[in-house]
């Protein structure tokens, strides 16, 4: 007799192979694997987070998200988190409210700024609204976005696309292109980007642009993943990722391309600033 959930298991192992891989179409096999084996509510068919930084130490953070709702009577909230703690000495979050009500040319004012778009649908109430979940830490911006339930419902698919972008003035402690001393936020400061993967994701797109003149040295970029040997040891595997190098007019930008990162690892950009 059959047992589906030993087989699904098999199948799950032998993706390992290449063979597998090559074999199953990547809507297919996400179908599959998110959706059968693992009965997600949703999960990212991809993710970019683009992060720009300035020679003044501003920077814009952007993250785009195409997800995929599978079970839509479970989704009607997206929680995000930003922490600025390496940001300069001097730079604390202001209220979310009145992020939002800066102008969007004016990003490049040297603000705080905050925009969200959502694509998928011809509604105007697709998001319902924003709140701003309030953080005793004026160094960590945390908020949750509200959808119309009845509106992904009736989206093709249940796929959309959510995008946001937040403008940060001392994102880094830079200055002129150099390392700002006198704004270190603390002893033994290290340059550095990193995203969380808290929800299963098809594949990630991270990219870090620097304005042209940031005396730039020795950029890379890690997965890192806690491993457990037993059930008190624990290390952390670290793994070099590559990173695509492109240049234009105004900046230098490190893209890392990866498929299906690991859940609960941690890709991390680090660098260093003269």
């Amino acid at each position: 007799m059959f047992d589906p959930l030993n087989i699904a298991t098999g199948v799950l192992t032998l993706y390992e192979s290449k063979t597998l891989k090559n074999i199953f179409h990547n809507n297919l096999w996400d179908k599959f694997y998110y959706e059968f084996i693992h009965k997600d509510d949703y999960y990212f068919k991809s993710y970019t987070k683009h992060v720009t930084i300035y020679r003044n130490g501003n920077g814009i953070v952007k993250n785009n998200f195409f997800i995929r709702v599978v079970n839509d009577d479970s989704f009607s909230e997206f929680e995000r988190k930003v922490d600025i703690s390496d940001a300069k000495k001097s730079t604390f979050f202001i209220p979310l409210e009145d992020m939002l009500k800066v102008n969007l040319s004016d990003r490049f004012n040297g603000g705080f700024g905050f925009w969200y778009d959502c694509i998928g649908s011809t509604s105007h109430n697709f998001i319902l609204g924003i709140d701003e979940q309030k953080q005793k830490n004026k160094r960590v911006l945390k908020w949750v976005f509200h959808f119309d339930q009845a509106v992904i419902k009736g989206l093709p698919h249940r796929i959309f696309n959510l995008s946001y972008a937040i403008s940060i003035p001392g994102m880094f402690p830079i200055i002129d292109g150099k390392t700002d001393q006198t704004m270190l936020p603390q002893k033994d400061y290290e340059f550095g980007s990193s995203l969380q993967v808290w929800h299963r994701m098809s594949e990630i797109n991270y990219i870090i642009s620097f304005e042209k003149g940031i005396d730039l040295r020795d950029i890379r970029c890690y997965s890192l993943i806690e491993q457990k040997d037993g059930d008190r040891n624990e290390s952390l595997k670290k793994k070099l990722l590559h990173i695509a190098y492109e240049k234009d007019i105004f900046y230098d930008k490190y893209i890392l391309s990866y498929k299906r990162p690991k859940l609960k690892s941690t890709i991390q950009f680090s660098w260093n600033v003269k």
